[in-house]
């Protein structure tokens, strides 16, 4: 069954109320309650972060320092949906404040457009808890894009796969020199 068709913990913990088995839509309320480690979150998963709630949509990717998901805040007491982010996990505590404090100086300039502007940024490192958030950039992953490139480029109106990718370095280079002419002189 796919994420988005199963019943929330929540909506059975109700389901289970409603029936008159008590007990077991405790232990559902206390099970939602709990947040696993996040090696194991998936797309059931919600994780408070700064007073709001964030929905896990998928893993984009994890590595030696950290892991990264695509979310969506959702209202307290509902499941509406606000906005989409990028959530950054770091997973060790020295490598957790490093990052935090680089996001922190890195905030203010953030607003070119060819960066993703940091949205928030956690107080403090918390195991298994995002360090920051940052909006979400519509797009096509490159990895979708393996194997296919001409036929992308083509459709984008580029004249083959290598102008494209050509037009690509020439944007991130632009906003990663704007990004540094901004914080380091």
């Amino acid at each position: 069954m796919a994420p988005d068709q199963r019943v929330s913990l929540e909506q059975l913990a109700a389901s289970l109320a409603a029936i008159g088995d008590a007990d077991a839509a405790e232990q559902v309320s206390a099970a939602s309650a709990s947040l696993p480690a996040a090696e194991f979150w998936d797309e059931d998963t919600v994780v408070p972060f700064q007073d709001s709630r964030f929905k896990i949509l998928g893993r984009l990717g994890g590595g030696g320092v950290g892991q990264t998901f695509k979310v969506v805040e959702i209202e307290t007491d509902s499941d509406e949906r606000f906005g989409t982010y990028v959530a950054k996990l770091i997973n060790d505590e020295a490598d957790g404040k490093t990052v935090i404090r680089a996001y922190k100086l890195a905030r203010a300039y953030t607003t070119h457009p060819n960066l993703s502007a940091i949205h928030a940024i956690a107080a403090e490192w918390e195991a298994d808890r995002f360090a920051s958030l940052l909006k979400w950039v519509e797009g096509i992953p490159l990895a979708d894009l393996t194997g296919v490139m001409p036929i992308h480029a083509e459709d984008v109106g580029e004249r083959s796969a290598e102008c494209l990718a050509l037009h690509w370095l020439t944007e991130l280079r632009g906003a990663l020199s704007e990004l540094h002419r901004l914080t380091v002189h």
